[in-house]
């Protein structure tokens, strides 16, 4: 989740609607401005500071590897 008050990405737990789990009822809060009103999902593609695409870089993550290797 990304917090649109102090612009920080972080990952947490939130419960499903009819879950039988209890123990995270209590609404996620913001560890940085610590604000539960700010956050929202986060796309994962949109910079949370200037709110513009990301472009990705580094090598493909798809790419299928080879299990041997040739010296």
């Amino acid at each position: 989740m990304a917090c649109k008050s102090c612009s920080t990405i972080d990952v947490y737990t939130v419960a499903h609607p009819g879950s039988i789990n209890t123990e995270i009822s209590i609404a996620p809060a913001c560890t940085s401005c610590h604000s539960t009103k700010h956050l929202a999902e986060w796309d994962g593609l949109t910079c949370p500071h200037c709110q513009m695409n990301m472009r990705a870089i580094g090598p493909d993550v798809d790419v299928v590897k080879s299990r041997f290797k040739y010296w």
